[in-house]
């Protein structure tokens, strides 16, 4: 049977792995500031994330499925619009995913499926 000590070392060795893990990042990035490679991945990854999510978004639908297609682009335009006018991906993802699903909820069900 594990007793209490055995209990409290395992607890305790797994709260200073978890925490080393998640401060290394951060003192790397400490010591590489004036790196131009680490600038250049800050200043460009906002932009590809977007770009990942949209295609992802994307991935599963068919084309022919028209009536759920427009949808879905319509929003991805919105969202794209957004991003590259304000530069707020926060914004941008939320005005899109909002306008999506009012498409999708509101406005198909009420004008195409009656």
């Amino acid at each position: 049977m594990i007793d209490d000590l055995n209990v409290l070392l395992v607890l305790l060795i797994i709260s200073v792995i978890t925490i080393s893990l998640r401060l290394i990042p951060f003192i790397i990035l400490n010591v590489l500031t004036n790196n131009k490679y680490i600038n250049f991945i800050k200043e460009k990854m906002p932009t590809g994330i977007m770009i990942l999510l949209m295609i992802y978004s994307c991935n599963t639908q068919q084309i022919t499925t028209y009536l759920y297609w427009i949808p879905r682009l319509m929003g991805l335009s919105l969202t794209a619009l957004i991003y590259w006018k304000t530069h707020n991906a926060l914004l941008s993802i939320g005005l899109g995913l909002f306008s999506f699903m009012y498409i999708m909820n509101i406005y198909v069900p009420n004008h195409f499926l009656h």
